[in-house]
């Protein structure tokens, strides 16, 4: 190297300590006090690690490229996947400039180990003038993250396997109070943050792509473990800071769910984490899964179907399970004409029941119920004419309207 013995001392003491500190933000502010080149590091899935400095580069700066003329995405993958086939030269920085070269200049670089890509960082020079002792940094900090991020991986794999195992203990230990259980739960707690939600889901019965999909949601989000469990997928989502009763993992999971198509039910919040409250809690999520493929089937396209959106129907079969003699019979707390409208569905192959418990589960909402059920307005509002008037129903008495809403989630139950 032909650094200069200040700069290069100074380059091998920062980016040493950042790997002794396993730092990827010490490692880039150090990048960016000795080339003053905004710098992101990106693993390689394309989620970004760390950027320096976070406002002036990132989602706008491609926006710009992208949006602008200046360059296209397909050109600059085109660019990309040329640098990286070449074994020749993938080791050094590739210099894009493409397109307007004041904005797009940058060094791009691959993070790779016999031939597996980790990484890529970029920095960005724009108008700014650099030398060969630019270079030789960027080189030397090229493997630098090559080193960090292998020992990151080699850190979260192991956390990871860790926590799936504890995971799956916690959900199927027959002795929730063992203190053998304890120690697993507080093994477990300690690797993630307070503040959890259970997700289940369907698994594919393929092992070995359910398996994947657990591994892909945990390195879609670090403060998740996921298992497979009784056919289903178990995820814990932890480090949620506003557990409000309408609380869905929306942003941190709904494009994950979304691409893979998967539906998932959400229990409850909880602050502590123990065998019981895991076992709790998968209930809760596991009941409403089932609550939600009954009462929906397979029309609806909903994402995340929330526990506090199917109570009703678990408190009762709560107390069936509990008294199978006392409450074993829902039609003895229904009010009758329920099932007086479910028969006269199949007889004349109408959708009577649905739509009346849809209207009343949107509080008489019309347009919520038409929308729910893919159908016109219009559509419902003369189905409920035709309710009213086949089966007398009252719809301006809220009492009539709460006990039907109640023996309608009980029938389905």
């Amino acid at each position: 190297m032909n650094l200069d013995n200040t700069r290069q001392d100074m380059a091998y003491r920062l980016f040493f300590q950042a790997v002794l500190n396993q730092s990827f933000q010490e490692l880039l502010s150090a990048a960016y006090s000795l080339l003053r080149f905004p710098v992101f590091l990106n693993d390689d899935m394309a989620n970004n690690v760390c950027q320096i400095p976070s406002q002036e580069i990132g989602d706008p700066d491609w926006d710009y490229i992208y949006r602008n003329g200046r360059s296209s995405e397909t050109h600059f993958h085109r660019l990309y996947t040329e640098y990286l086939s070449n074994p020749e030269t993938r080791s050094f920085p590739l210099l894009i400039t493409d397109g307007d070269k004041s904005r797009t200049k940058q060094f791009f670089s691959a993070i790779h180990q016999n031939g597996r890509m980790l990484g890529y960082t970029s920095f960005l020079i724009g108008t700014a003038d650099y030398s060969e002792e630019d270079i030789d940094i960027i080189r030397l900090f090229n493997r630098t993250c090559l080193y960090l991020l292998l020992l990151t991986e080699s850190k979260n794999k192991v956390s990871s396997t860790q926590s799936v195992e504890y995971l799956h203990l916690l959900l199927e230990t027959s002795d929730p109070e063992a203190l053998s259980t304890d120690k697993v739960a507080k093994s477990l707690s300690a690797m993630y943050e307070p503040g959890y939600v259970i997700l289940i889901s369907s698994a594919s019965k393929d092992q070995t792509e359910a398996v994947h999909l657990c591994n892909e949601i945990i390195r879609t989000n670090n403060q998740t473990v996921a298992t497979i469990y009784k056919g289903y997928m178990v995820t814990l989502v932890s480090g949620i800071k506003n557990l409000s009763l309408k609380y869905t993992p929306e942003h941190e999971l709904g494009p994950f769910f979304r691409n893979h198509q998967l539906q998932a039910a959400i229990s409850t919040g909880f602050q502590i984490l123990t065998a019981n409250t895991i076992q709790a809690y998968y209930d809760q999520a596991y009941h409403t899964l089932l609550c939600a493929a009954k009462q929906t089937g397979q029309k609806n396209k909903q994402t995340f179907f929330r526990f506090t959106d199917y109570a009703p129907q678990q408190l009762f079969l709560s107390f069936k399970s509990r008294n199978p003699y006392l409450y074993g019979n829902s039609q003895a707390y229904c009010n009758p004409v329920i099932y007086k409208i479910q028969e006269y569905d199949k007889q004349n192959r109408t959708d009577y029941f649905q739509t009346l418990k849809t209207y009343l589960y949107n509080m008489k909402n019309s347009k919520k119920t038409a929308a729910q059920l893919s159908i016109h307005a219009n559509t419902v509002l003369y189905r409920l004419e035709r309710l009213k008037e086949l089966f007398s129903l009252d719809f301006n008495n809220e009492q009539t309207c709460i006990l039907l809403l109640l023996s309608c989630l009980m029938a389905e139950s």
